[in-house]
């Protein structure tokens, strides 16, 4: 078996899915435009940044994952739908969705590995006619999201590819995140995705890494 994982957020898209998705989903909530303009502050991103650099725990992700509790799920999977259609249709990549179907016509089964919502991968993953895909799972109480993660994959990629797919016979791993390098070295070949060109900064210490340019 050949395998191509594909990163979703600034990879496929040039979008952070989980608060675009939010955005879309609370763009009329006066509660979540405070809390958005909060999070975006130097001093809230001063406190957090240690938790997430060291603990690996996003807080500002799970305190905005909180606005989702009560949401009936089937209403959050048919907004999920209208905001791939009308908004992040918009923020394809189209260099990476060329690679992903050449890496189908090679005869590679592709998956997409993301650490955002279950929901939003789930329909990306339809979209582009895609069997596999893992993501954050969303945490569900009967027919209502609950607020909280069921668990979150963004920083364990590798150990959950090596669990579901064992020994195979070539990997390919195209994404932009920096916490996606443990899976990356493993890969027979790696894509860096890079829109800033601070991202090629990072990537150009890891010369067995191709790097893709996007920006200008």
């Amino acid at each position: 078996m050949r395998v191509a994982v594909f990163d979703v957020c600034g990879t496929l898209y040039d979008s952070n899915t989980t608060f675009d998705f939010l955005d879309f989903l609370f763009k009329e909530s006066n509660s979540y435009q405070l809390f958005k303009y909060l999070y975006k502050s130097f001093a809230i991103k001063l406190i957090t940044y240690p938790l997430y650099r060291f603990f690996h725990y996003d807080i500002i992700r799970a305190m905005a994952t909180f606005f989702l509790r009560g949401k009936r799920v089937d209403e959050v999977e048919a907004l999920a739908q209208a905001f791939i259609e009308r908004d992040l249709e918009k923020k394809k990549i189209a260099y990476t969705h060329h690679l992903l179907k050449e890496y189908q016509k090679r005869g590679f089964e592709v998956i997409l590995m993301s650490g955002s919502y279950d929901i939003i991968i789930a329909e990306i993953a339809k979209k582009l006619h895609l069997k596999s895909f893992y993501a954050s799972s969303l945490q569900r109480d009967k027919e209502r999201l609950t607020g909280r993660y069921e668990e979150d994959i963004l920083w364990s990629k590798r150990a959950i590819f090596e669990k579901a797919y064992g020994n195979i016979e070539a990997l390919v791993v195209v994404s932009d995140n920096k916490t996606d390098l443990p899976l990356m070295m493993h890969a027979d070949k790696a894509y860096a995705i890079c829109l800033k060109e601070k991202q090629s900064h990072f990537w150009s210490t890891y010369p067995t890494i191709e790097q893709v340019k996007l920006y200008v």
